[in-house]
Order: structure tokens, then sequence, then C-alpha cells
């Protein structure tokens, strides 16, 4: 295995060199890319063309934060639900039942709701 990373945490490196992983640094032939948020927005923008191989894997990837955070994970479930539905012509809640009621709360009332803690 190869590696590739944009900073130096030496428990990262120690830890693939231990795996017997060698580091890559300059050219594209490396299996996974230890990168921060910036560094992976960056390189892998729609703009720049630059996508993964079927071999190449990262700690991030870019709108993460689509999928990790709750609200917008949920409108991206509910937006591929109305995909299907569409291609399909059925309705697709019945493989989609996964995703737990959830809301978004007023930044008013988040407010209220800390300050009362």
């Amino acid at each position: 295995m190869k590696y590739k990373t944009d900073f130096e945490k030496g428990v990262i490196s120690q830890n693939f060199e231990k795996r017997g992983w060698a580091r890559h640094q300059f050219d594209d032939d490396w299996n996974f890319y230890w990168a921060n948020v910036h560094t992976i927005k960056n390189i892998f923008n729609p703009d720049s063309g630059i996508r993964l191989t079927d071999y190449q894997l990262c700690n991030h990837f870019p709108n993460h934060y689509e999928l990790t955070r709750k609200d917008l994970m949920v409108k991206n479930v509910k937006r591929y639900r109305k995909e299907v539905e569409k291609e399909t012509g059925s309705d697709a809640s019945g493989f989609l039942d996964f995703v737990p009621v959830t809301f978004t709360l007023p930044a008013a009332l988040m407010t209220a709701v800390s300050s009362k803690r």
C-alpha cells in the first residue's frame, strides 16, 4: 500500500509505516490520502476534474457535511426518494424508512434553549 499526506502527524505516519505502507509525496500513485478537509475540497472539486480511482481512498470527501449533519442528510434522502419515485413510478418510502423524524429548530429557539441550561 502507498499513502500520501498533506501534513506531518507522527502518529499517522508511524501507523501507516507499521503496516508496511510506503509514503508517496509527489506523484498520484497512492492508495490512501490522509488530508485535511481544506486540501480535499481544493483537489477534488468539480472544476479540477480530478477524481479518485477505484483503488484510491481518502479520509475526507468534498461536501462531507451533507451526510454528517442530520438535517442535510435528511434533505438528501428526501431528494433521492423523489428521484426514485419519479423513475419507478412507485412509492420509495418502504426501503427508505430508516430515516428518523428530523426537526430543524429556528436559531432563536436554539438560543433560548441553550441559555436555560
